[in-house]
C-alpha cells in the first residue's frame, strides 16, 4: 500500500494500482507538529508519552520521499519488490 500527498490530494495506491484520490480540506502545506513520526502506531490523545495501539501485522521495508511520487513511480516500486499482490504475502 502507498500513499502520497501532493499538497492538494491525498491518494492512495494498493498493490501498485491507483485505489482513490482524497481532495485535501485544507490546502497548502502541510504544518508542522511537535510530535515525532509513528509508524505502525494509533497516536489516539495526541500525546508524546502515550503512543496508544500498536499495529498488528508487518510492515516490509518503509519508504519515504519529500514529494508526491506519479501513479507511473508507484507501479515500478510494487514491480521491483517482486510484485506480489498484499493478499497473497505469507507469514515465514
Amino acid at each position: 500500500m502507498v500513499g502520497t500527498f501532493d499538497g492538494t490530494n491525498e491518494t492512495l495506491y494498493v498493490d501498485g494500482r491507483f485505489e482513490t484520490t482524497f481532495k485535501w480540506q485544507r490546502p497548502g502545506r502541510v504544518g508542522s507538529t511537535v510530535f515525532n513520526l509513528l509508524i505502525g502506531c494509533i497516536h489516539p490523545h495526541w500525546t508524546e508519552t502515550d503512543v496508544g495501539q500498536s499495529f498488528r501485522g508487518f510492515i516490509d521495508e518503509p519508504m519515504m520521499w519529500n514529494r508526491a511520487l506519479s501513479e507511473k513511480e508507484v507501479a515500478y516500486l510494487f514491480q521491483l519488490q517482486n510484485g506480489v499482490p498484499a493478499g497473497q504475502l505469507t507469514a515465514n
